[in-house]
């Protein structure tokens, strides 16, 4: 999976196809709160705007340039704005073929691009600041 990555572009990504468009649908919720008594906000379209696009592509060619270079063990979490890169495995037995530092085939976790936390909800304030009264 990894090693597919090199010839990749922002353009023809599964990650951007995957974020063109997102259905949000805002699960209202505490850990304390029965699952029964937990209710789902009103969902929305979202589509990134312009600057985040722009923020989105820079984050992602950023991975995509330590992939390439032979670093994919040093991409982690702290790397990019928006996105962010996490282990996607359930367990450390999961392994995928990377391009190694010396241009050889490696092993290392699977790993997957994520929202960074922050980001979601401030889509979601923003989304949520135009229905309440003023």
């Amino acid at each position: 999976m990894l090693k597919a990555l090199q010839d990749r572009s922002w353009a023809n990504s599964v990650v951007s196809h995957k974020l063109i468009h997102v259905l949000w649908m805002p699960n209202v919720a505490s850990r304390e709160l029965p699952i029964e008594q937990r209710q789902i906000a009103t969902p929305f379209l979202w589509q990134p705007t312009f600057e985040q696009e722009q923020t989105l592509k820079k984050d992602f060619e950023d991975v995509l340039d330590q992939v390439s270079m032979g670093n994919v063990e040093q991409v982690d979490a702290r790397l990019g704005e928006i996105l962010q890169v996490r282990p996607k495995a359930a367990n450390s037995k999961a392994l995928t073929d990377a391009i190694g530092t010396d241009g050889s085939t490696i092993k290392t976790l699977r790993k997957s691009f994520y929202l960074r936390p922050q980001f979601a909800k401030q889509c979601l304030q923003q989304q949520f600041s135009y229905l309440s009264p003023t």
